[in-house]
């Protein structure tokens, strides 16, 4: 899409480290939205650990205050196999489509701030 870098954090309902970060999603975002970074949140589970649905996808973001930070959630399950089921993850991706970084169970924002800048740099 052209983006310089891609953060991607997979979110679950019930979790406060999820929660946490959603809170700061958007003002991270916008720290690194003038470098190029696009920053998606996928809601994977909703807080009674069930699928998630566009309602609840709505309620995530509203309750968050993501407005640049593109919301989507993932209903049938498919992306937390691709991260070997991890929780709480974020995975830092470069111009180039690569995987630069991720974190697990990490909602430092320093943490996040430095796989962004991380992945910008490549």
């Amino acid at each position: 899409c052209g983006a310089e870098a891609l953060w991607i954090f997979a979110a679950h309902g019930w979790c406060p480290l999820c929660q946490s970060v959603g809170k700061q999603a958007e003002t991270l975002h916008d720290s690194f939205a003038g470098s190029g970074l696009v920053s998606v949140n996928v809601v994977v589970q909703d807080p009674d650990f069930g699928p998630p649905d566009a309602a609840y996808c709505k309620k995530w973001r509203d309750l968050n205050g993501l407005e640049d930070v593109i919301t989507l959630f993932d209903p049938e399950g498919e992306l937390l196999p691709l991260w070997s089921d991890s929780t709480s993850l974020s995975a830092f991706v470069s111009a180039d489509r690569r995987i630069v970084s991720k974190l697990e169970h990490d909602s430092n924002i320093e943490h996040i701030a430095a796989g962004i800048e991380g992945a910008l740099a490549e």
